[in-house]
């Protein structure tokens, strides 16, 4: 999903410092999301492969959401098949419940019913769009240590600058 300087990386490998941050978070409060039993079930069988819980990767979506104070991601079209009204009359919805911190719970639903945005369909466009995807649909790593100090560099003026693309690959391989 994402190319981290001073180094590759894949979406599908979580470091012990994810893992970490995902349970630092104290979930005290829950959102009951409905959906679709199929894109329940595809969604937690992604979150599954990157070592994450339901209720993980919806916390990181609303710190994601927070810091950057807009959507981080496209939302899949939604269908019919994703959980209208009809559906959950026809026993073909379920209730998603998923544990969140309260805090970041009352600043995205403030954040998002200021964008006109329902917090509960963002959750589920969330899910559909993991579920369509096979990944979550933005970059949710952290930065390296080299990293950081590349661009703490980089704020204070300092780095190297270059003439030309071909000057900066001259200089990465000497």
């Amino acid at each position: 999903m994402g190319f981290q300087a001073g180094g590759s990386w894949s979406s599908r490998s979580l470091g012990v410092s994810d893992r970490r941050l995902v349970q630092a978070v104290t979930k005290d409060e829950a959102f009951n999301v409905r959906t679709t039993v199929e894109v329940r079930d595809r969604a937690q069988a992604v979150f599954e492969e990157l070592g994450l819980s339901l209720s993980g990767a919806v916390n990181l979506l609303m710190a994601r959401l927070i810091s950057t104070r807009r959507l981080p991601f496209i939302p899949e079209p939604l269908t019919e098949a994703d959980g209208s009204p009809a559906l959950a009359e026809a026993g073909q919805a379920t209730a998603v419940r998923i544990r969140v911190d309260a805090t970041l719970k009352h600043q995205v639903t403030v954040l998002l019913q200021a964008m006109g945005f329902n917090p509960t369909v963002i959750v589920n466009a969330f899910l559909r769009t993991v579920a369509a995807q096979r990944d979550i649909p933005f970059d949710y790593r952290a930065p390296n240590e080299e990293t950081r100090r590349a661009m703490a560099e980089l704020d204070q003026g300092q780095g190297e600058r270059f003439d030309s693309v071909d000057a900066l690959f001259s200089d990465l391989e000497d």
